[in-house]
C-alpha cells in the first residue's frame, strides 16, 4: 500500500469517523472541519470536505459504512476513496483485535488475501486496503463484504457489509472528487 493513500485515508478519518459518531448524538463543535458535501446511497454515504494547503484546495471525497453492535459499540468503519484502478481507503476496527494477526475478507463467498493491521489510532486500529481490477468489479456487483478479525481472547469475530449502494456511491464520489 503506498503512503500516499494511507496518509489521505488518515487525514479523512477522524472527520468521517466524527461525522458518524456526531450524527448520532450531540453537534459537533464549532472547531470540528464540517463535511463540504454528504449524501446517502443505499448503505453506503458519500462524505466529501475541502482540503487546502498552501498553493491549491480540492474537495476530497469518500464512501463509507459504519457497522454498530447492538449496544451501540462501533464495530467497523470502512472509508473507501475512488483512485484510478478501483478504491482505496482503511477499515478500522475497535481495540481488543489481535494487531499481530492479519483479517480476512471475502466478497460474497469469494475470499481476497489477508491484511495487516497498519496502526491505531485514537478511533480505533487500521487496516489498509486497495481493491483494483477484478476485485473492485466483484465488489461492485457483489452482496455482502465480511471482514473477519482475530480477537485478543485467541477467538475472531466477523461483521458483514452490505454492498447496497456501492456502485452509486462510489460513481458520485468519483464525480465530486476535484481540484477547486
Amino acid at each position: 500500500m503506498s503512503q500516499r493513500f494511507l496518509r489521505s485515508a488518515l487525514f479523512l478519518a477522524p472527520l468521517l469517523l466524527a461525522g458518524q459518531a456526531f450524527a448520532q448524538s450531540a453537534p459537533a463543535n464549532a472547531q470540528e472541519p464540517q463535511p463540504s458535501v454528504t449524501e446517502k446511497y443505499g448503505d453506503w454515504q458519500v462524505i466529501c470536505r475541502i482540503a487546502r494547503n498552501a498553493d491549491r484546495s480540492a474537495q476530497l471525497c469518500a464512501i463509507t459504512q459504519q457497522k454498530d453492535s447492538a449496544k451501540g459499540q462501533r464495530m467497523l468503519v470502512t472509508e473507501l476513496r475512488p483512485n484510478r484502478e478501483g478504491v482505496d481507503g482503511i477499515l478500522v476496527l475497535p481495540f481488543g483485535v489481535a494487531v499481530t494477526k492479519p483479517i480476512s475478507l471475502q466478497i460474497d463467498k469469494r475470499s481476497l488475501e489477508n491484511r495487516p493491521f497498519h496502526t491505531c489510532i485514537p478511533q480505533g486500529c487500521v487496516v489498509p486496503v486497495e481493491f483494483i481490477g477484478d476485485v473492485f468489479k466483484q465488489l461492485q456487483r457483489g452482496g455482502r463484504l465480511t471482514v473477519t478479525t482475530p480477537v485478543a481472547n485467541g477467538e475472531t469475530a466477523s461483521e458483514s457489509l452490505s454492498l447496497k449502494g456501492f456502485s452509486k456511491a462510489y460513481d458520485r464520489a468519483k464525480e465530486l472528487t476535484k481540484p477547486l
